[in-house]
C-alpha cells in the first residue's frame, strides 16, 4: 500500500516530484532507448546515404509540426496545474485547433516538399513522416494533461506501448528487406497506436473532450500560447535547420554523417528534457506560493544538473571515437566521430541554462525566454547559410555550439536578474577544474596505454568525484533537492 501511495499519488511537493521524475525517467528513458535503436538500425542497415535522406525528411517534417502544437501543450501544463477547475473547457477548445492547425501544418509540409529539388523517395519520406508527426502532436497534447495532474504513470505508459509497437514494426521490415519508404508506415503505425491509448486515457481518466469551440476561450488561449509557440519554433528552427541545409546545399552522405552524431545528441538531451519536464508544474505551484521556495529550488537544480553534465559531456568527448564504432559500425568512422566531439559542447551549455528556461515559462516570464531563443534561431539560420556551403557538417556544428551560447546567455543573465538571483560562480569552478581533472586522467590513461578505455573511464569518473569532494563543491543541502 505505501509503494502504490507513493507511485502513484501526490502527497506533498518533495514526494511529488520525485514521483514524476521517476515516472517521465521511466517512460523517456523507453521511449528515447527505443528510439535510439531504431535509428541506429536504420543508419547500420541503410547507410550513411539513405540515412540521410531519412535525416533530411525527419527534419523537414519537425520544423513544420511545431505550427499543430503552437505551444499549447506547455500552456495546458501551467494552467491546468494552477487551476483545474477550467480543464475541460480548455482542453476541449485546445483539441479543436488542434484538429484545425495540423490539418492546414499537412496541407503545408506537402506544398513545400514538391518545391524541394529531391528525387521522389525523400519527397514520399516527407509525407507519411508529415503524418507521424501531426499525430505525435495529439499524442504530446494528451499527454500534457497528464502531467498538468502530476499522473506522469499514464503518461510512462502510453509512451512504452507506442515505443514498444514502433521496435515491433520496424523489426518486421527491417528482417524482411524493405524500403526505407516502407519504414515510414512503421512510424505511422505507431504513431496511431500511441494516439489511442492517449485518447482513451484521457477521456477514462481525465476528462471527456469534445469538439466545442468557444471564440472567446480560444482567443484567450491563442494571446497566451503565443510566446510558447514563437519559442518553440524557435528551438526547433536551429536544432533542426542545420540538417535541412545540409540536405539542401550537400549530398545525402553529408547528411548522414552530421544526423549519426545529432542523434546521440539527441539521447543525451532527452535526460535534461525529462527532468525539466518532471519540474515544470512545481515550479509553476512555487512561483506562485512562495518565491524563496522557487529560488532555492531552481538553484539546487542547477548545481545537481551542472555536477552530473559536465563529466558526461567529458566522457563523451574523450571516448567519441568508440562510441561511434561501435553504436554505427566502420561505415560512419571517418567523419562523424568529430562532429561529435564539436556538438557535445552544445549539450553541457544546453544543460547549464535549461533550468533557467523552465524558470522563466514557470514565472510567466516566457516572453523574455522568446527573445533569446527567437534570437538564436535567427543566428543559427544565418550563421548556415555562411558556413554550411564551405565547412559543411562541421561549420553547422560549430554554429550550434555558438548558438546555445547566444541563447544560454542571454536567458540565464535575464533570469538572475528578474528575480534578483546569483549564479554560483566558486561551484562551477570547482566543478569545471574537477573535469578538467578527469578529462587529463582519461587522456594520459589512453595514450600510454596504462589501462583499457573501460578502465580508463572508470578511473577517470573516480577522479572526478574525489575532486568534488576534496574541493567540498557538493555540500550537506544540495543533496535535498527539493524541500517541503
Amino acid at each position: 500500500m505505501f509503494i502504490k501511495n507513493f507511485f502513484l499519488k501526490n502527497k506533498g511537493i518533495k514526494q511529488t516530484v520525485f514521483k514524476n521524475v521517476f515516472w517521465i525517467a521511466m517512460a523517456a528513458m523507453i521511449q528515447k532507448v527505443v528510439g535510439f535503436i531504431v535509428i541506429v538500425w536504420i543508419a547500420r542497415h541503410f547507410g550513411p546515404t539513405v540515412y540521410g535522406q531519412w535525416s533530411f525528411a525527419l527534419s523537414f517534417v519537425i520544423i513544420f509540426s511545431v505550427l499543430a502544437n503552437f505551444g499549447f501543450d506547455a500552456l495546458t501544463i501551467r494552467e491546468i496545474a494552477r487551476d483545474q477547475s477550467g480543464a475541460a473547457q480548455y482542453i476541449d477548445n485546445i483539441f479543436a485547433m488542434k484538429l484545425l492547425l495540423g490539418s492546414a501544418t499537412f496541407v503545408l509540409i506537402v506544398f513545400v516538399a514538391r518545391l524541394l529539388n529531391k528525387g521522389p523517395e525523400v519527397i514520399k519520406l516527407i509525407y507519411f513522416l508529415g503524418i507521424y508527426m501531426v499525430i505525435n502532436t495529439f499524442i504530446v497534447f494528451f499527454q500534457s494533461i497528464f502531467r498538468a495532474s502530476q499522473k506522469m504513470q499514464y503518461e510512462t505508459v502510453c509512451r512504452g506501448i507506442q515505443a514498444l509497437s514502433l521496435l515491433g514494426f520496424v523489426s518486421l521490415l527491417i528482417l524482411t528487406k524493405s524500403s526505407i519508404i516502407e519504414i515510414s508506415y512503421a512510424y505511422v503505425c505507431a504513431g496511431i497506436v500511441g494516439l489511442l491509448f492517449s485518447a482513451i486515457f484521457t477521456w477514462r481518466y481525465f476528462t471527456r473532450f469534445s469538439l466545442k469551440i468557444d471564440i472567446t476561450v480560444c482567443t484567450e488561449i491563442l494571446k497566451k500560447a503565443w510566446p510558447f509557440a514563437l519559442s518553440v519554433i524557435a528551438i526547433t528552427v536551429y536544432y533542426r535547420i542545420d540538417t535541412v541545409m545540409l540536405g539542401v546545399f550537400k549530398d545525402d552522405q553529408a547528411v548522414g554523417y552530421y544526423g549519426a552524431a545529432y542523434t546521440i545528441i539527441l539521447l543525451i538531451i532527452g535526460g535534461i528534457s525529462f527532468l525539466m519536464n518532471a519540474i515544470f508544474p512545481s515550479l509553476s505551484i512555487l512561483y506562485k506560493s512562495s518565491m524563496a521556495k522557487f529560488k532555492d529550488n531552481v538553484n539546487l537544480y542547477f548545481k545537481m544538473v551542472l555536477l552530473l553534465s559536465v563529466p558526461l559531456v567529458t566522457l563523451v568527448f574523450c571516448f567519441s571515437k568508440t562510441i561511434v564504432n561501435v553504436i554505427y559500425g566502420n561505415k560512419f568512422a571517418e567523419f562523424t566521430p568529430l562532429i561529435l566531439q564539436i556538438l557535445v559542447w552544445s549539450v553541457l551549455l544546453l544543460y547549464t541554462y535549461a533550468i533557467y528556461s523552465v524558470g522563466l515559462s514557470a514565472s510567466d516570464k516566457q516572453k523574455v525566454y522568446l527573445k533569446g531563443v527567437v534570437s538564436g534561431a535567427i543566428f543559427n539560420v544565418v550563421a548556415n547559410l555562411l558556413v554550411i556551403p564551405k565547412y559543411t557538417y562541421y561549420g553547422a556544428a560549430v554554429t550550434t555550439i555558438l548558438t546555445e551560447i547566444l541563447v544560454g546567455g542571454y536567458i540565464g543573465y535575464n533570469f538572475l536578474k528578474l528575480n534578483e538571483m546569483k549564479l554560483p560562480i566558486i561551484f562551477i569552478q570547482k566543478v569545471l577544474l574537477s573535469s578538467l581533472l578527469m578529462g587529463l586522467t582519461i587522456f594520459f590513461c589512453i595514450h600510454f596505454e596504462w589501462f583499457s578505455l573501460v578502465l580508463s573511464a572508470i578511473f577517470g569518473v573516480i577522479v572526478y568525484v574525489l575532486m568534488i569532494f576534496i574541493l567540498k563543491a557538493v555540500k550537506r543541502n544540495l543533496w535535498t533537492i527539493l524541500k517541503t
